[in-house]
């Protein structure tokens, strides 16, 4: 896989740049066609109208640049801070578990794996992540 297509496929996952729609409430918006936006404050209660949610403002700081740059090292930390930040409802019982496994296959510096960690879980999860805890504050460090 090409580094472009690791850029595009992190900006789908993530909902930023690379020409790849962003998604925009209901909105829809080609990224390559709009002007850049100014980066949003950290969020610590909450996202905030036209700003970023914490969950994906901290994926797209973190994971998307750790996943871009090919940095193995980071990303495990990344995964494992990942697991400590689903939600403890019974919906989301596999996400910890996805997180450990990016995390393992990253041990191993194993890039592909680790993507496909970051796409399991955005399968498994991210619509229920969005329609219940959006605007989540991230809960601190364990």
């Amino acid at each position: 896989m090409t580094r472009t297509m690791v850029a595009m496929l992190a900006a789908a996952f993530l909902g930023a740049g690379c020409g790849a729609e962003a998604d925009k409430g209901d909105k829809k918006e080609t990224a390559s066609s709009s002007a850049p936006a100014a980066a949003a404050p950290a969020a610590s209660s909450g996202g905030s109208a036209g700003g970023a949610h914490p969950l994906q403002q901290w994926m797209k700081s973190n994971a998307a640049t750790a996943l871009n740059s090919g940095s193995t090292d980071k990303l495990v930390g990344i995964f494992r801070r990942s697991a400590e930040l689903a939600p403890p409802d019974a919906e989301f019982a596999t996400w910890a578990e996805i997180a450990n496994a990016g995390a393992a296959a990253s041990e191993r510096r194993d890039l592909e794996g680790a993507r496909a960690a970051c796409k399991q879980c955005h399968e498994a999860h991210r619509t229920g992540y969005r329609a219940r805890f959006r605007d989540r504050a991230l809960p601190p460090s364990r």
